[in-house]
């Protein structure tokens, strides 16, 4: 690997353990999981880097809280984030950020950018996400639905206008 490939996917996986701090989560009453900006990196990581980086990234990210350092949400690490009620959501940012990527095209474009975002990123983070909260919350699709997506859907389309912006700035300046 160049040591520019190494410092970009460094600096996003120090980015996702960032955010998963800064700013303080928020958590939601009626819902196992936390608001962060993690989502933000995740879609500029895969708008900005390739789809084998991104990927990478992401896995490095996943196995450092496996291995135990409080990197994801909330500071949780492990087993028990994982395979608890908002693991789902980790797991399917590891296939948002590689699906994005391979999909956002050759072209620095906003347009693309955001639908790609909202149109393959938001779904898939969310099937996880409503698969893990399903298997704790043993309710009828609307109460899971409620719980798992809805509350997070407004701020996550925001998250996604402004993902796509900096990723088409960080394009320019990265060729």
């Amino acid at each position: 690997m160049k040591v520019k490939r190494i410092t970009r996917i460094s600096i996003f996986i120090s980015l996702m353990c960032a955010t998963a701090y800064i700013p303080p989560p928020i958590p939601i009453p009626f819902s196992p999981s936390l608001i962060t900006m993690q989502t933000v990196i995740v879609n500029v990581m895969a708008l900005t880097l390739t789809p084998a980086d991104a990927l990478t990234g992401m896995l490095i990210y996943f196995f450092i809280g496996m291995a135990g350092l409080p990197v994801f949400s909330g500071g949780m690490n492990g087993l028990y984030k994982i395979f608890g009620p908002s693991g789902g959501y980790v797991i399917g940012m590891i296939f948002a950020v590689w699906l994005m990527s391979l999909l956002k095209g050759k072209k620095n474009n906003y347009i693309r950018y955001l639908l790609v975002t909202i149109v393959v990123g938001i779904p898939v983070i969310y099937f996880c996400g409503m698969i893990s909260t399903a298997i704790y919350i043993k309710q009828d699709f609307l109460t899971l639905l409620a719980a798992s997506t809805l509350p997070f859907l407004f701020g996550d389309l925001l998250k996604c206008v402004l993902s796509a912006y900096i990723g088409v700035e960080m394009n320019k300046r990265l060729e």
